[in-house]
């Protein structure tokens, strides 16, 4: 017997029950005491770099192509964009949750100032970068209630832009398991490079680069065969996002240890976390047997004397010096990949990330 369910998932729409007079004075409380504080203190405190990369990216394509590109609805974009600043802010609380870290962009971590809600806050922040997505996308207003005979449909990419940020969440969730799971596995003696970047790429360089390129392409659209979208560019672009976001990832073990903590906004405490951290990868390469039997000793000890050796022993080796021969041929190796990127790609916005990093003191 043929079925004839003719159910819309349109019909059910949970969400307006946070409205419902039944339920309407407890939610605004929620809303107006908690939810708001939550947001005006972890989203948009920050330097907002991957907002503004997928803004830079969506503006430089459609500049390059014109006749090409979607119709795009400003406010859109910029909910994509915000999208992934939510994203970023969920991953924070909860990053610094599991790290026990006292300072966020020159702040009192949230987890310290509200006690065990932070966890459920956490997920609150990453639920409403998804709700963002498709509630500016809707004409109407309210999520996923779309009607094209009224005019009201979504972007032609707005399901494959859900799905990326669905992904890359989940990549990112697996590089800090991967990050959590490496010392418990093995101790630092486990601190590999390739394991090292396994992490870099899955918990910084998906979210932190590729997300929001990503996403600005997707957002510009364009049918060119010889533009972002297409399967040889997009190959090159994911290895240049994933480049520079291992680059930034350095860059903050490397300011971990090094960077001025007037600056940071953040109290660095990689060493007596026990993280595998760039510096001490390159560490274990470097150094003499000596030397590497000494941070051995001293790391993952949250003993300021502790601390000092293994900072001593990184002086010796000369680890800033091998982080600026790093950066050098990085910044190198990057202009090269981008300058081999066809015209029709956002090869401006990829050279200002790199400058951006090249330049980066926080």
């Amino acid at each position: 017997m043929a079925s004839s369910h003719n159910t819309s998932l349109n019909q059910f729409q949970p969400v307006r029950y946070l409205n419902h007079p039944s339920y309407q004075k407890s939610c605004s409380n929620l809303q107006q005491n908690h939810i708001e504080n939550l947001i005006k203190y972890n989203v948009g405190a920050g330097k907002n770099l991957r907002a503004h990369f997928l803004i830079q990216t969506y503006e430089e394509l459609r500049l390059r192509n014109p006749d090409s590109t979607l119709n795009c609805d400003p406010d859109f974009v910029l909910a994509c964009a915000w999208s992934i600043e939510f994203l970023q802010a969920a991953f924070l609380v909860a990053d610094d949750i599991m790290d026990k870290s006292l300072t966020r962009r020159g702040k009192t971590c949230w987890y310290l100032k509200v006690g065990d809600t932070a966890l459920n806050d956490a997920l609150l922040l990453e639920s409403l970068a998804y709700r963002i997505l498709s509630f500016y996308n809707s004409n109407t207003r309210f999520p996923v209630l779309f009607n094209e005979k009224e005019g009201n449909s979504p972007h032609s990419n707005f399901y494959d832009l859900k799905r990326i940020i669905e992904d890359v969440t989940h990549n990112t969730k697996i590089g800090q398991s991967l990050d959590m799971a490496t010392e418990q596995e093995s101790g630092v003696l486990g601190y590999t490079e390739e394991r090292y970047n396994s992490i870099v790429a899955f918990k910084t360089s998906f979210y932190t680069i590729y997300l929001p390129v990503v996403m600005g392409i997707m957002l510009a659209g364009g049918d060119n065969s010889n533009n972002a979208n297409s399967t040889p560019e997009s190959s090159k672009i994911e290895k240049i996002a994933l480049e520079i976001g291992h680059f930034f990832q350095v860059q903050d073990d490397y300011l971990d240890c090094y960077g001025n903590e007037a600056v940071t906004g953040k109290i660095g405490t990689d060493i007596q976390d026990s993280k595998c951290s760039w510096l001490f990868v390159k560490a274990m390469e470097f150094g003499s047997e000596s030397q590497k039997s000494d941070i051995v000793r001293n790391y993952g000890k949250n003993d300021k004397e502790m601390v000092g050796i293994v900072k001593k022993v990184y002086g010796e080796i000369g680890l800033e010096r091998v982080y600026g021969e790093y950066q050098r041929v990085t910044c190198e190796k990057l202009e090269v990949m981008i300058g081999e990127l066809g015209e029709n790609c956002p090869k401006d916005t990829l050279r200002g990330i790199v400058d951006v990093l090249n330049k980066r003191t926080k």
